[in-house]
C-alpha cells in the first residue's frame, strides 16, 4: 500500500480508503468485518463513514471493528443529513452538529474523529455559525480536522475566505461524490 500526506495536516493516509456506506445496509456485520479485515490486511488505514449511512448502523459496525486499534487508523465521519425526525436535527446548524457528533462518537466508540465532514452545504444556516462550530469542535478535541463533502467550488472558496477572515481552523480535505453516470474512469 502506498501512503500520502493529507495536505499539511501531518496525517498520513493510505492511498486507498474504505468507505463504509454499505455497512449495515447491503453488508451485514459478518460481511462488513470481512471487508474491514481485508482492507486492514492490505494496509488501508483510512476509513470513512457518516451518521446517515444505514441510519447510524455503519458507524456502529465500524466502531466495533476498530476496537483495540483505534490509534492505528484515520477515522472520518460526516453530518448534516436529516436522519432524526426533529426539525432542528438537520443541516449544518450548531444544535444538529453538536448532537450528531456526540451520537457518532458514541456509535464509533471513540473520543475523537480524525476528520469530521460537513456532508452538504446548508443554505438555511449562516455559514459563519457552521465554521465557528467546526473551529470550536477542533479546539475541544472532539475532532482533529474539519472537511467538506459535496460542496460547490464557490462554497469552498467562501468557506476558506471566512476562515481566513476570522482565524478559524480551515477544512483540510474536500470529499466530492462522483456519480458513475457522469464519471469517466480510465
Amino acid at each position: 500500500m502506498q501512503y500520502r500526506a493529507l495536505g499539511q495536516s501531518g496525517l498520513v493516509v493510505s492511498q486507498v480508503g474504505l468507505g463504509t456506506m454499505t455497512f449495515g445496509r447491503e453488508a451485514g456485520h459478518k460481511e462488513s468485518a470481512s471487508l474491514y479485515k481485508l482492507a486492514r490486511d492490505k494496509g488501508v488505514n483510512f476509513f470513512d463513514t457518516a451518521n446517515a449511512y444505514a441510519g447510524g448502523m455503519s458507524e456502529e459496525i465500524l466502531g466495533s471493528l476498530i476496537s483495540g486499534h483505534r490509534d492505528e487508523i484515520i477515522l472520518a465521519s460526516k453530518a448534516g443529513t436529516h436522519i432524526d425526525p426533529a426539525p432542528h436535527q438537520r443541516g449544518a446548524n450548531r444544535v444538529h452538529l453538536s448532537h450528531a457528533l456526540d451520537q457518532s462518537l458514541k456509535r464509533l466508540k471513540t473520543h475523537y474523529l480524525d476528520i469530521y465532514y460537513i456532508h452538504y452545504f446548508d443554505p438555511h444556516t449562516n455559514w459563519d455559525f457552521t465554521l465557528k462550530w467546526l473551529d470550536d469542535a477542533v479546539s475541544s478535541g472532539k475532532i482533529r480536522y474539519a472537511g467538506l463533502s459535496n460542496f460547490a467550488a464557490w462554497q469552498i472558496a467562501s468557506c476558506l475566505g471566512a476562515c481566513d477572515l476570522h482565524h478559524w481552523q480551515k477544512p483540510i480535505v474536500i470529499n466530492q461524490c462522483i456519480h458513475s453516470s457522469t464519471a469517466k474512469l480510465k
